[in-house]
């Protein structure tokens, strides 16, 4: 199995960030958010409001900050054999043998939402 580290080929696009939100972008004249905004919301809409639209911010906890580090080192470890490639590159590949990739980065310009999945 082939550890597969794919390319971000989404630097691309000219984006401005929205003048009322922190981490939305204006890209093709649409709002985009994070993706990782549909797990917050699951846990707790409040808290999207309450750091992206006001600002509040917390300091991280002793966990969070071990979480941090732990996937760093997981993500360092990986990338020690990662083999660099391109989305359609590492797909057709995966058609022959198995590969393996921690993250991908994607993004929908029409319906407004990108990041790592």
């Amino acid at each position: 199995m082939e550890n597969k580290l794919i390319i971000d080929e989404f630097n691309i696009f000219d984006f401005e960030c929205h003048e009322n939100y922190k981490s939305v972008r204006i890209i093709d004249e649409k709002a985009n958010f994070p993706i990782s905004w549909l797990n917050t919301q699951g846990y707790c809409e409040y808290s999207l409001y309450l750091e992206y639209c006001q600002g509040v911010s917390t300091a991280p906890t002793q966990e969070m900050v071990e979480g941090t580090e732990g996937h760093h080192r997981l993500e360092e470890k990986f990338k020690e054999t990662a083999q660099t490639s391109t989305f359609e590159d590492a797909f057709e590949l995966s058609k022959e043998e198995e590969i393996l990739s921690r993250e991908m980065f994607v993004i929908d310009t029409e319906n407004g939402i990108r990041g790592f999945i």
